[in-house]
Formats: C-alpha cells, structure tokens, sequence
C-alpha cells in the first residue's frame, strides 16, 4: 500500500506539472482543461480555482453515471481542493517567458507527458482517481472500452462544451489552438503507450 500511495502522489504531482505546461505554452490548452480554462476566465478566478470547481461537476457526473455515491468519489472532493492549489503553486513555481515558439513547442511536449503519465499512474494505483479522470474511467466502464480510447471522445466533447460556451458567454472563442488538436490526439494515445509499457512493471502493486 505504501508504494501504491507514493506512486499515487508521484503521478497527482506529474499530472499537476502536465496541466501548468499545457497552459503556459499557450498554443492551446489541453482539451480536459478546457472546462478548466473558460470558467477561470469567466468568474475571474485563479486556475486553480476554477479547477475545483469543474472538478466538482464531473464528481456529479460519475455519481449520476454510477447511480451511487460511495466512499471513493467523496473522497475525490478533498482531493479537488488539495489538486487545485497544487496547480496554482505550480504556476508560481514555474512562472518563467515563454516567449519563443521552441520554448512553447517544448512545453506542450511536457504538457502532453506529463498528462499522459500522471493519469495513467493516477488510474493504475485505483486510489482516489481525479474528477477528470474518473469521469472518463465511468464513462469506458459504461462503454466496455479502454481507457486511452474513451479519454480522446471525452477530451473532444470538452472542447465542444467549452467552445459552446465560450462563445455565448465571452463572445469569442477562448483557449483553442494547435495545441488543442495535438492533445486531443495524443494524451489517449500516450496514455495507452504509458500502459503498454509500465503495467507488467507495476502490476503488483
């Protein structure tokens, strides 16, 4: 269990890095922090913030597709809080230019890294999953499907809703970019990468 918990909290930190340099390389942020984005900018609030709130409707989300709520999913409501201001720190921490495109291509690859593996070590512990994440995994169990697979059809319909929303309330469209598409391409791909590779490694845990 010890070495559940810290492979657990190795991958929240991996996943919180992955979603600050998704951000920062501002050529359009990942599409499961699309929600994310819109909402920081429409309430005016820290990015952070604004994950703890999104975080807290896909928890609504996996209750209403399990038709229960158990110990797990509220367990995921502390996790949102503690999540969130782990993001905001990390912005702080990592508040450097990123004012040539090398600079922003490089921080969408460790964007897409550490997305990628933070949830896949996230999901692999099957200790507290975060919202995100654990609205996906609902979602593949409801389908039979893998998870790498549903997350690319959650990410795209993320975009679409916050697109959607965006437009009607900011009256344009907020957050989309290159970096968008790339994302909506690769996390799912890499996740399923990250569990070809490591599952044999940590499946005794």
């Amino acid at each position: 269990m010890t070495k559940r918990i810290t492979i657990y909290s190795i991958g929240t930190i991996i996943l919180a890095i992955g979603v600050v340099f998704s951000v920062i390389a501002d050529l359009g942020t990942a599409p499961i922090n699309m929600p994310i984005l819109v909402i920081s900018e429409i309430m005016n609030t820290s990015f952070g913030n604004a994950t703890i709130y999104t975080y807290i409707v896909f928890i609504i989300l996996q209750a209403v597709l399990m038709k229960k709520i158990d110990v797990k999913l509220l367990m995921q409501l502390p996790f949102s809080f503690v999540f969130g201001k782990l993001v905001d720190i990390i912005f702080v921490v990592f508040n450097f230019p990123v004012d040539t495109i090398i600079k922003k291509w490089i921080c969408l690859f460790l964007g897409v890294v550490g997305i990628a593996l933070g949830s896949y070590l996230c999901v692999r512990m099957n200790l507290i999953m975060d919202p995100a994440n654990g609205a996906t995994n609902e979602v593949a169990k409801k389908l039979n499907s893998e998870f790498g697979k549903v997350k690319i059809g959650f990410d795209i319909s993320c975009v679409v809703v916050s697109v959607i929303v965006s437009f009607i309330v900011l009256k344009r469209i907020f957050g989309v970019g290159i970096g968008t598409l790339i994302y909506a391409i690769l996390i799912g791909k890499a996740i399923s990468l990250f569990g070809n590779l490591l599952n044999k490694h940590i499946e005794e845990y």
